[in-house]
């Protein structure tokens, strides 16, 4: 188990469904300090002390996934090699910006590295990716209203220009080439991760993260085009989504193969829009024109750096000159994956405005709107 955002939430899934004994691995200066980090991230998003499981039933290793053999000494990867059947690999740099180089570093050399350790000592590994490979939501993108199944990769798309989704792709490849060798795997290309479903609470970096990142944008503007406001959008829930995981991950049976867990249960942008406005943020409905000149106008202004949520996505096309899509613009499909949730008894929420306001809520108590 690798811990992050969704790593912390798929330990919670596993320690309320299971028995079995969980290995993680967390970064820190020293054994001790690995152990108070994974303490204190618990206890941030489930308020529950688990120092009595620690060296129990939770056993914390001090690594890093940059490092070949994660950074653990002989000693230590011997109890892996003997007591580790599963690999939960959700570790991940997930910032739409910055230098590819960190991304290629974390998101395609860590996989490898884990990639490399499952093969090399026979256990199994859960790859967690994003549905983003596909090429939705990004701006250039020529291959629109092609198919996207589990089995597909590449298909054209443009993922040069987006660093994350880039370095993704190609962590995709590096654990189909493994496979190829012989390392059993699953593949979960995850959805635009939200708040959870029974209370909202999302990722404590919760500035870096692109999605939330457009949200705020949209606050900070006071408007959108009126070009936008029938778009749907998609929210998948992290705690809803980790209970998928973990039900794949327990069955041998979705060995070997690649899914789609993402919300199907879409909303479109005026409705989150009249949500947003109950809570007095006051975001109007404006032409393409009036949308830029106001993007102009804030980049312009000490609030700039509130709005690269948006200013990224941009299409600055001679067509139009704010355009934004975020409808899936490749037919994404999964009915595979839907097929296996149903044998497993797992169903997806409806995106309502009681979750929505549960997600504002929480973007508001940790004054991130």
């Amino acid at each position: 188990m690798l811990i992050g955002f969704i790593g912390i939430h798929v330990l919670h899934e596993l320690l309320n469904t299971t028995a079995i004994k969980i290995y993680c691995l967390v970064r820190g200066k020293t054994i001790s300090n690995s152990k108070e980090r994974l303490i204190e991230k618990y206890k941030f998003y489930f308020n529950e002390d688990i120092s009595n499981l620690i060296d129990d039933r939770i056993i914390v290793f001090n690594g890093t996934i940059l490092k070949e053999d994660i950074g653990l000494s002989t000693a230590n990867l011997k109890i892996i090699k003997e007591n580790v059947k599963t690999i939960i690999h959700t570790a991940a740099c997930v910032k739409h910006y910055g230098e590819y180089e960190e991304f290629n570093k974390v998101n395609t050399e860590g996989t490898r590295n884990i990639a490399k350790l499952g093969f090399n000592n026979n256990i199994r590994l859960i790859h967690i990716s994003s549905i983003s490979v596909s090429g939705n939501y990004l701006v250039k993108q020529d291959n629109r209203n092609i198919e996207f199944t589990e089995n597909s990769l590449y298909i054209g798309q443009n993922y040069i220009d987006n660093v994350y989704v880039h370095s993704k792709f190609e962590a995709e490849k590096v654990v189909l080439e493994y496979m190829e060798k012989g390392l059993t795997a699953q593949i979960h290309r995850i959805g635009i991760l939200a708040g959870r479903l029974s209370d909202g609470v999302f990722q404590n970096n919760i500035d870096e993260n692109a999605f939330y990142s457009r949200i705020k944008s949209m606050v900070v503007l006071s408007c959108v085009s009126e070009n936008m406001i029938n778009q749907k959008i998609e929210f998948t829930p992290v705690d809803v989504c980790t209970k998928d995981i973990v039900l794949l991950a327990k069955n041998s049976i979705a060995d070997n193969r690649i899914f789609h867990l993402y919300n199907h249960n879409f909303i479109e942008i005026k409705e989150v829009i009249e949500i947003l406005n109950s809570f007095d943020m006051n975001i109007k409905i404006v032409s393409e024109k009036e949308f830029k000149d106001r993007i102009i106008e804030i980049s312009k202004s000490k609030d700039s750096k509130f709005i690269h949520g948006i200013i990224n996505d941009l299409n600055n096309s001679k067509e139009s000159l704010t355009s934004i899509n975020y409808n899936f613009s490749v037919n994404i499909k999964s009915e595979y994956t839907q097929k296996y949730l149903e044998l497993l008894k797992n169903e997806w929420n409806e995106t309502n405005k009681n979750y929505i306001k549960k997600l504002i809520n929480y973007m508001k108590k940790v004054n991130f709107i």
